[in-house]
């Protein structure tokens, strides 16, 4: 069995192979990408975030959270994922941003990428878990900056395994809360008013109660907000005084899938509460939202 940290350490310290290229060396074409998500799921604002980050071009199909539509043709039934050229279908946030990523500074081929990432399934208890293997790790040109690259998955396993379980149980803490989560249906194009009203009402209630078991299953204890800030603050610190991001002078993943997971939220009480608790982070935010998207 393979613990949360295991394939951190097995692909720090084994096969993961390096191109032989330039750090710096043109992005490879990796055609189009069409990303289905829900708007404000945060694992689909980690992968936004990526890809607005990189300037990929990407397309995005607004997947309906009732009925699902949009996405009959696939036998996978979660949201993010992508299809590149139509053809090829990449699942889990993580592993797309890591693949699209060493896509791009590898220029190697999908086929090949895709290879660096096996699935293993083992058992838990009575349950079959699948887990991907080395998904929060880049294939990179050399073999330099190991430190700051074990640094870049240590905190995007983080935000994967233990920050952003943190937001559902603050959003849908309240019926209040959960029903502003949801009225972005309201603003999305192309649903009928029949699946806005189902979206919002239904979507809502449903998350209401179901974030009360996501409290136990993640073992959040105590005041659901303290938990988040305190999180929050872990961010922060990993930071320190000394460096814009975590990546330094520029952003690295682990920033934006920070940033992504954050952004999710924005406009609802709990960012704005995260924001006003936390100065350092909200200083952070803004400067990646800068970067990002400069006006």
């Amino acid at each position: 069995m393979y613990s949360s940290y295991s394939y951190f350490k097995f692909v720090l310290n084994t096969f993961i192979p390096r191109a032989n290229c330039e750090e710096n060396s043109p992005p490879s074409p990796m055609g189009r990408v069409t990303l289905y998500q829900y708007n404000t799921c945060p694992f689909c604002c980690k992968v936004r975030t990526y890809l607005d980050a990189r300037n990929i071009p990407y397309d995005t199909v607004e997947v309906d959270p009732v009925f699902k539509r949009q996405i009959k043709f696939s036998s996978y039934k979660k949201v993010p994922f992508v299809m590149i050229n139509g053809e090829r279908q990449i699942e889990d946030s993580s592993l797309i941003i890591s693949v699209l990523e060493s896509l791009r500074v590898s220029g190697k081929p999908l086929d090949t990428i895709l290879s660096y990432f096996p699935t293993v399934t083992f058992h838990q208890g009575k349950a079959v878990v699948k887990e991907i293997m080395n998904k929060f790790v880049v294939t990179h040109g050399n073999a330099e900056n190991l430190d700051a690259r074990r640094e870049e998955a240590k905190w995007r396993q983080w935000v994967d395994e233990t920050y952003v379980h943190k937001f559902p149980v603050n959003i849908y803490r309240t019926p209040r809360e959960a029903l502003l989560a949801f009225e972005y249906i309201m603003r999305v194009e192309g649903f009928t008013a029949t699946q806005k009203f189902l979206g919002k009402y239904v979507g809502a209630v449903s998350m209401y109660f179901i974030a009360k078991r996501l409290k136990k299953r993640h073992h959040i204890e105590g005041d659901v907000r303290t938990s988040i800030h305190s999180d929050s603050r872990k961010w922060v610190r990993a930071i320190g005084e000394h460096r814009s991001y975590l990546g330094g002078v520029e952003p690295n993943l682990a920033d934006m899938s920070v940033y992504g997971v954050i952004s999710s939220i924005e406009g609802l009480d709990t960012f704005n509460d995260l924001m006003a608790e936390n100065a350092k982070l909200e200083k952070w935010y803004r400067k990646m939202k800068s970067h990002l998207y400069p006006k």
